[in-house]
């Protein structure tokens, strides 16, 4: 086996790991050269950025080398795009692995070493200058509902006879219907959807032991539940401000045993696999809420985007839960359609959000050291007081009575 290894670390691609010595990204940006018979003039069109691509080397080497060299080789033969992960510049999405070589140097056997080039690959680019709807939000949600249902089928399990790991997933079968109760049903919603989760929830509770042993059955639930949420609320605000108060799901899971029995492995990756597989539920409903509900500002729609960045990443980024052997492949919190399609989740909403961004008014922060109405407030900054109605919706003031400290201000009144 190779030794003394000193490469970078951090690097990956389609959630498959791998060491980094070397990368080159070429850029620039698109053009077109034109020139003019008999002249010696030219003018060149710019046709816009060119999108980044990587040239790297990859290198694979460790105890499980020959398993973890055929995983990388899998990702790299298969259609599609991914995330690469690169040390140096983060998470870089919806990269394609348009070429590889791979070189194996038999005189230190257990090092492979790949020269891969990665290229931008944008499916949405004519999309985009078409426009983009909330409808292509709801229908890859539905996508990702289906993928994350089957995802907990596959990868959820307990031992029959093991009475540790049933009692495990019982209770962590349990905190779900808890949360559900406590975190999102409690305010209210449409009184048919109440008594629609009321009876999936009762059901799931009522036969929770034998669900467990039949994670198609429990994964069935556990959608039919996450479906009526979707459906629970009087309005996309209100579903958008109470599900992302359950992100977080398992957070408050007991501390985990550093033990590595087959029976903790067990109950270590059957809690990973319902805790991200709801935390992504709640994240699929929020981006349809998004697209759905109005915005005041700017500001306002920018918060609670970056709120669902961090959902995002904290479930994108869950890696393997339990480790391949020379037997059996490694098992992962997310399969990986499941994460192909919340990532395209991802990229659509944000583009249907950049279309409206474009139609909300930008805002600044003031600070007001004097107490004053706020009709006087706003004529002091404005020379006017048209824009009263905004003012108090921005910054959710009941009325014009007196106002102090921190205020929301429109920085262009005109465009509102």
């Amino acid at each position: 086996m190779a030794t003394d290894i000193n490469f970078v670390r951090g690097a990956s691609y389609k959630e498959i790991p791998f060491l980094m010595d070397r990368s080159q990204i070429q850029g620039g940006r698109k053009f077109v050269i034109n020139s003019y018979v008999n002249s010696d003039r030219q003018n060149i069109d710019d046709l816009g950025l060119q999108p980044r691509s990587v040239n790297l080397t990859a290198i694979i080497t460790g105890d499980n080398y020959e398993i973890d060299r055929d995983r990388l080789l899998g990702v790299l033969e298969e259609s599609g795009n991914g995330t690469l992960v690169h040390p140096l510049y983060g998470n870089m999405e919806t990269m394609k692995a348009v070429s590889f070589s791979l070189d194996e140097d038999f005189s230190s056997f257990g090092e492979a070493r790949f020269q891969i080039q990665f290229e931008k690959d944008e499916p949405n680019a004519f999309a985009n200058e078409a426009g983009v709807s909330p409808s292509q939000v709801f229908d890859l949600a539905g996508s990702v509902r289906g993928a994350l249902k089957n995802g907990i089928a596959n990868l959820f399990g307990v031992s029959p006879n093991n009475v540790l790991s049933i009692s495990a997933a019982i209770s962590k079968v349990n905190g779900f219907v808890t949360m559900v109760n406590d975190e999102i049903k409690s305010f209210g919603g449409v009184l048919t959807e109440i008594n629609a989760i009321n009876n999936e929830l009762n059901n799931l509770s009522a036969n929770v032991t034998d669900l467990i042993l039949a994670p198609a059955r429990l994964a069935q639930s556990i959608d039919d539940i996450m479906t009526t949420v979707n459906n629970l609320f009087e309005s996309p605000e209100q579903a958008l401000d109470v599900v992302r108060n359950a992100f977080g799901f398992g957070d408050d899971d007991p501390e985990r045993l550093q033990v590595s029995t087959f029976t903790q492995d067990e109950i270590n990756s059957n809690n990973d696999v319902i805790n991200v597989a709801v935390n992504a539920y709640l994240l699929t409903s929020c981006y349809e809420s998004l697209v759905e509900s109005d915005f005041a500002t700017i500001d306002q729609l920018e918060y609670l985007e970056r709120v669902l960045e961090e959902q995002y990443d904290s479930i994108i980024n869950v890696g393997v839960v339990r480790e391949a052997t020379t037997s059996a492949p490694a098992i992962e919190a997310l399969d990986r359609d499941s994460k192909a399609l919340l990532t395209e989740l991802r990229t659509v909403t944000s583009n249907v959000i950049s279309e409206s961004k474009t139609t909300l008014p930008d805002v600044v922060e003031e600070e007001i050291l004097y107490t004053a109405p706020l009709r006087v407030i706003e004529y002091a900054y404005y020379e006017n007081n048209n824009q009263t109605a905004e003012l108090r919706s921005i910054n959710d003031i009941p009325n014009e009575c007196f106002y102090t400290g921190r205020i929301n201000l429109l920085n262009d009144p005109a465009s509102s």
